[in-house]
């Protein structure tokens, strides 16, 4: 047998005899959110359903993303804000931003970004994302 077919099998063993011996509680599968990119889409969701908004983003060149106006409590709450780095090691990659919220009740309401340099007064934002969100009642199944 030849060496690459030898690393193979070993590498085969080993995966098998790692996985058979496993124990503990079987991992759980996390709940995947419906994720909008695309300003233009109105959002419709059901109440108590979450849905999470990704834009790119580089805090290194001193931009950052900030609500515009407050959300509407009596609608949308956040329920977690987070950035993920990009995945190259290159100084200076952008990555993105996400934002996750929950649908409170039946309702309209706008979710108002801006990407902009909090020090920089009087100068409007680089980009701004206005996404709509229907909440509708939640469907009999």
């Amino acid at each position: 047998m030849n060496f690459v077919k030898q690393v193979i099998l070993y590498a085969a063993v080993l995966a098998a005899t790692i996985g058979a011996g496993r124990s503990g509680p079987t991992p759980t599968i996390m709940h995947q959110t419906p994720v909008y990119t695309e300003p233009k889409v109105t959002i419709k969701i059901e109440a108590g359903a979450e849905f999470t908004i990704a834009l790119d983003s580089n805090p290194t060149t001193g931009y950052s993303w900030n609500f515009a106006e407050k959300l509407d409590p009596e609608i949308l709450t956040l329920v977690d804000s987070r950035f993920q780095p990009p995945e190259t090691r290159l100084k200076g990659a952008g990555g993105k931003q996400f934002w996750t919220f929950r649908a409170l009740k039946e309702g309209r309401s706008e979710i108002a970004l801006k990407y902009f340099r909090s020090w920089e007064k009087d100068v409007p934002p680089a980009r701004e994302a206005d996404f709509t969100v229907i909440v509708e009642e939640i469907s009999e199944r």
